[in-house]
């Protein structure tokens, strides 16, 4: 029975039968296929835009409560191939969009994430290069787009989420959450969640891209 994937890019049909192997990069590097692998399947997340810092208040200001809006998650984008002879594939991890630096006079939006792709070489037909694109950085109370994806089977990242509720002297709101990535996990891709502070603070961080190869066998 074959396993079938659907997303905003099309459909994917792979073979389920034969042994498989997982190879996994949280870093750049060049992917070789192990021993006796048919086809694989490539899976790149890219990486979480970061949050956007705060400004200093001062005078009846400096205490209030004030919340900032998510970052966007990345996409993610699945690739097939067919190997009929030498291959070899670049892979590229985008890392996590850096938090904005803080500024007593300004607003600063997020960095935007990384983006994480394959680009095969060699002896081969399925798809070319795959690209996942980084979440975008917030800034402010607003939230962030989620990245989307190119080249193969596309899932696009979340947004990040708005300030709930309201900020000021008696404000109760809530920081925007970070975007989930296209991939849907907890661990790889999500962007930022928004800070909450009256002051001139940095923004965080979004979380790190990540590719994982899966090999078939015979």
């Amino acid at each position: 029975m074959p396993i079938i994937f659907s997303g905003g890019g099309g459909t994917l049909s792979e073979a389920a039968s034969g042994s498989q192997n997982l190879v996994s990069y949280t870093g750049s590097t060049t992917y070789t296929p192990s021993s006796g692998t048919k086809h694989i399947t490539v899976h790149c997340i890219a990486g979480g835009g970061g949050s956007g810092s705060g400004t200093e208040l001062t005078g009846e200001q400096e205490n209030d409560h004030r919340p900032f809006g998510g970052a966007g998650g990345g996409g993610y984008v699945i690739g097939h191939y067919n190997i009929t002879g030498q291959f070899s594939g670049s892979v590229l991890v985008g890392g996590g969009g850096a938090g904005a630096q803080a500024n007593n006079h300004q607003f600063r939006a997020g960095g935007g994430g990384g983006n994480s792709a394959f680009q095969p070489s060699g002896s081969y037909n399925g798809n070319g290069q795959i690209v996942a694109n980084g979440g975008g950085g917030a800034h402010g109370t607003g939230n962030a787009g989620g990245g989307g994806a190119s080249g193969g089977l596309n899932f696009s990242g979340q947004e990040g989420e708005p300030v709930h509720g309201t900020s000021g002297e008696h404000g109760t709101g809530e920081a925007g959450v970070g975007g989930m990535s296209g991939h849907g996990g907890v661990n790889y891709g999500r962007g930022a969640g928004g800070i909450t502070s009256p002051n001139a603070t940095n923004g965080n961080g979004g979380q790190s891209g990540y590719v994982y190869i899966i090999e078939y066998r015979a």
